[in-house]
Protein backbone atom coordinates (compact mmCIF):
# COMPACT_ATOMS: atom_id res chain seq x y z
CA UNK A 1 0.00 0.00 0.00
CA UNK A 2 1.60 3.14 -1.04
CA UNK A 3 1.63 6.18 1.33
CA UNK A 4 1.20 9.67 0.78
CA UNK A 5 3.64 12.24 0.44
CA UNK A 6 3.34 14.54 3.49
CA UNK A 7 5.40 17.13 4.43
CA UNK A 8 4.08 18.19 7.85
CA UNK A 9 3.13 14.48 8.74
CA UNK A 10 4.30 11.55 11.01
CA UNK A 11 3.46 7.73 9.99
CA UNK A 12 2.92 5.60 12.70
CA UNK A 13 2.95 1.79 11.82
CA UNK A 14 2.41 -0.91 14.39
CA UNK A 15 4.74 -3.68 13.18
CA UNK A 16 4.25 -5.95 16.41
CA UNK A 17 2.12 -8.83 16.48
CA UNK A 18 -0.04 -7.29 19.34
CA UNK A 19 -2.20 -3.88 19.35
CA UNK A 20 -0.87 -0.95 21.15
CA UNK A 21 -1.99 1.89 22.78
CA UNK A 22 -0.07 4.79 21.75
CA UNK A 23 1.09 8.54 22.33
CA UNK A 24 3.21 11.17 20.59
CA UNK A 25 5.00 14.25 22.15
CA UNK A 26 6.62 16.69 19.61
CA UNK A 27 9.39 19.25 20.82
CA UNK A 28 11.03 22.26 19.06
CA UNK A 29 12.86 24.63 19.48
CA UNK A 30 11.20 28.10 21.71
CA UNK A 31 11.80 29.98 18.78
CA UNK A 32 9.45 27.81 16.65
CA UNK A 33 5.76 26.98 18.03
CA UNK A 34 3.12 24.04 17.46
CA UNK A 35 0.58 26.28 17.48
CA UNK A 36 -0.59 29.22 16.28
CA UNK A 37 -0.39 31.82 18.87
CA UNK A 38 3.38 31.14 19.43
CA UNK A 39 3.30 30.04 23.12
CA UNK A 40 3.78 25.93 23.20
CA UNK A 41 6.56 24.68 22.10
CA UNK A 42 5.91 20.99 22.78
CA UNK A 43 3.09 19.25 21.04
CA UNK A 44 1.34 15.63 23.08
CA UNK A 45 -1.14 13.48 21.59
CA UNK A 46 -2.75 10.51 22.78
CA UNK A 47 -3.05 8.36 19.57
CA UNK A 48 -4.82 5.50 20.78
CA UNK A 49 -4.80 1.89 20.02
CA UNK A 50 -3.11 0.82 16.79
CA UNK A 51 -3.93 -2.80 15.83
CA UNK A 52 -1.49 -5.19 14.11
CA UNK A 53 -0.12 -4.16 10.65
CA UNK A 54 -1.92 -1.12 11.19
CA UNK A 55 -0.99 2.62 10.09
CA UNK A 56 -1.94 6.13 11.62
CA UNK A 57 -1.05 9.36 10.38
CA UNK A 58 -1.06 12.51 12.07
CA UNK A 59 0.15 16.00 11.11
CA UNK A 60 1.49 18.11 13.02
CA UNK A 61 1.95 21.99 12.15
CA UNK A 62 4.96 23.86 13.16
CA UNK A 63 5.06 27.95 13.08
CA UNK A 64 7.28 30.55 12.59
CA UNK A 65 7.38 33.30 15.52
CA UNK A 66 7.74 36.55 14.78
CA UNK A 67 11.49 36.74 15.55
CA UNK A 68 12.17 33.34 14.03
CA UNK A 69 15.83 33.58 11.92
CA UNK A 70 15.97 31.61 8.66
CA UNK A 71 17.95 28.67 9.50
CA UNK A 72 17.98 25.12 10.88
CA UNK A 73 16.16 24.36 14.34
CA UNK A 74 16.09 21.29 16.27
CA UNK A 75 13.32 18.81 17.02
CA UNK A 76 12.66 16.11 18.86
CA UNK A 77 9.31 13.16 18.51
CA UNK A 78 9.12 10.94 21.44
CA UNK A 79 6.46 7.70 20.71
CA UNK A 80 5.04 5.96 23.81
CA UNK A 81 3.94 2.79 23.91
CA UNK A 82 1.25 2.45 26.96
CA UNK A 83 0.00 -0.48 28.80
CA UNK A 84 -3.04 -0.74 30.84
CA UNK A 85 -3.51 3.41 30.24
CA UNK A 86 -1.65 6.51 29.27
CA UNK A 87 -0.56 6.70 33.05
CA UNK A 88 1.87 4.02 32.24
CA UNK A 89 4.50 4.05 29.64
CA UNK A 90 5.96 0.28 28.54
CA UNK A 91 8.23 1.52 25.72
CA UNK A 92 9.63 4.92 24.38
CA UNK A 93 11.35 6.04 20.63
CA UNK A 94 13.16 9.23 20.47
CA UNK A 95 14.19 10.77 17.25
CA UNK A 96 16.29 13.77 16.82
CA UNK A 97 15.70 16.11 13.50
CA UNK A 98 16.16 18.88 11.93
CA UNK A 99 13.13 21.97 11.20
CA UNK A 100 14.57 23.81 8.47
CA UNK A 101 13.34 27.20 8.62
CA UNK A 102 13.10 29.54 4.75
CA UNK A 103 11.77 32.50 3.67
Amino acid sequence: KKLPDIDNGLIITNESEDAKKVSVKLLVSRELSVERTGIANIFEKRVGVIEPGKTKLLYLDIFAKAQTSIRDYPGRLVIFEHYDDFDFVDKEYKKEFRIIVQQ
